[in-house]
């Protein structure tokens, strides 16, 4: 199916090359049109990121690229660890402390431990950003393509954190996709993140900063010591982060991801000495052993945790190699439970799994067709490139305008995506219903008493019979009345 021209701007995908002074390839998502520009490397722009990226290849040049025994009893190839040691330059920058703050959850990291060995054993690595207005640069690295940001700008923290990749595990067929968009939280991504992805990824990097609810962060006590300095710093306005923001982003994400390849490595010589085998050749693909090499399980891709898999089968969480977890420290894994956190037990029985559907204006690939939009009155709108809403919606002005939207229902909820703008404005109200549920129909005003416009999620269903089915959203008012409404998707659980 051909990509319609306008989209191409918003489903770009950055595939870098990490040798230096080789060349920056873009190319479309899907891939049907690329081209490429020559570029000067990727070193960091920070004064102490050259010799650091220095020391790091020298590390991984003593050991993985060279192919030799990797004698797990000797210290770690890599510069930054023990982690916090003396070796750790993040950690001398920041301190244990104030990193340590930064991980609020961090769970087992059995999964962030896989891809690392993934990539210990010489195998690509895939990564994904989801996030809104700080994770697509918003207000940094502007170029004539992206006026408001360049979403993989040398300043921003998706590049940073590539760059960092691609020095402690060099592989060609490394890539990063950016899916961010300005002004965008997890209402929409919650639905919508698969059309924002690569087919497979190993780690998806998410950031929900400015549109989401916030916690107290690393710049919490020094902004409440000096507020000035912190917004100066780290801030080009009170909500975007300058180059120096992006940098104490990466340094986070980068610190963790560092002190987790300490731990594998570390792992992997108590697992060598206990075994008392021959050390493994670390960037050998056997270390995943039959056709693990070319299908290892991705951060989204098992199945051994979900419902009705049998332990062992294909594309399940178990992995075989020498690098992986016992099949003993396996064992306390269970089975995901039949329900949801907030179901009580007498609704237990009527448990329907759930698979987000995602009927969307950002849909490029498979878009609604025509025959929606004939004499209704809505029309589909592609943003301008210098608009600061960069997604694709549905809109209409004309009262008593009515679209019908076809979805898929499995776990019975639905909702609609769109925007609330100043009701000064003349933001309209619509009704939407499921089908000919017309009596069961909901309002929703597009307008209310704040001075900015804002997405938002509203649901119109619940208990919704598995299967096809349609939405459909009514502009209020008689046909001499001004107003208007946009819509950016219709999503369903």
């Amino acid at each position: 199916m051909a990509l319609d021209a306008p989209g191409l701007q918003s489903m770009l995908v950055p595939v870098y090359s990490p040798v230096e002074g080789s060349s920056v390839s873009w190319l479309s998502w899907p891939p049907y049109l690329s081209f490429s520009t020559s570029s000067p490397g990727l070193a960091r722009q920070s004064v102490h990121y050259p010799a650091r990226r220095q020391r790091l290849r020298q590390g991984a040049s003593n050991s993985a690229s060279a192919l030799g025994p990797a004698n797990f009893s000797d210290l770690a190839p890599f510069t930054f660890c023990p982690t916090f040691g003396e070796t750790d330059e993040l950690g001398q920058v920041y301190g244990s402390q104030a990193l340590l703050k930064t991980r609020t959850h961090v769970g087992s990291s059995d999964r962030i431990r896989r891809v690392i060995r993934r990539a210990m054993a010489g195998l690509p690595i895939t990564i994904g950003i989801l996030g809104g207005s700080i994770s697509s640069c918003h207000g940094l690295d502007a170029t004539a393509a992206h006026p408001l940001g360049n979403p993989i700008g040398p300043n921003c923290y998706p590049h940073r954190i590539f760059t960092w990749l691609n020095d402690v595990f060099p592989h060609p067929a490394n890539e990063l996709t950016n899916g961010a968009l300005r002004r965008t939280g997890t209402a929409y991504y919650g639905f919508c993140s698969a059309m924002h992805l690569p087919d497979r990824v190993d780690l998806v990097i998410v950031e929900f900063d400015t549109e989401d609810p916030k916690v107290k962060g690393l710049l919490y006590e020094e902004y409440l010591a000096n507020p000035d300095k912190v917004s100066q710093s780290y801030f080009i306005d009170p909500v975007l982060a300058n180059a120096k923001g992006h940098e104490l982003l990466a340094d986070t994400v980068i610190s963790f991801l560092e002190s987790e390849i300490c731990t594998v490595w570390d792992e992997a010589a108590l697992e060598a000495d206990l075994a008392g085998l021959s050390p493994p050749v670390l960037g050998d693909a056997s270390l995943m052993s039959g056709s693990q090499a070319n299908t290892a399980p991705s951060l989204l891709g098992g199945k051994g945790l979900r419902k009705g898999s049998e332990p062992g089968a294909e594309g399940s969480d178990e992995l075989k190699g020498n690098l992986g977890l016992s099949k003993t420290a396996k064992a306390g894994y269970s089975k995901v439970p039949a329900y949801r956190i907030h179901d009580k037990p007498h609704t237990l029985a009527s448990f329907r799994e759930i698979k987000p559907s995602c009927a969307s204006a950002n849909d490029l690939i498979n878009p609604l067709p025509q025959s929606v939009f004939i004499n209704s009155g809505w029309s589909p709108v592609a943003p301008k490139l210098d608009a600061e809403d960069e997604r694709h919606y549905w809109f209409s002005e004309k009262p008593g305008s009515l679209i019908k939207i076809p979805l898929k229902v499995s776990g019975g909820d639905i909702a609609v995506y769109y925007q609330k703008g100043p009701k000064k404005e003349g933001w309209g109200t619509v009704k939407c219903w499921v089908d000919d549920n017309v009596n069961g129909a909901v309002e929703i005003p597009g307008f209310w008493d704040q001075d900015h416009a804002k997405p938002v999620i509203s649901q119109v269903d619940r208990g919704v019979g598995k299967g096809s089915h349609y939405v459909v959203c009514e502009l209020q008012g008689k046909p001499t009345d001004q107003a208007k409404f946009k819509i950016y998707g219709i999503f369903s659980s």
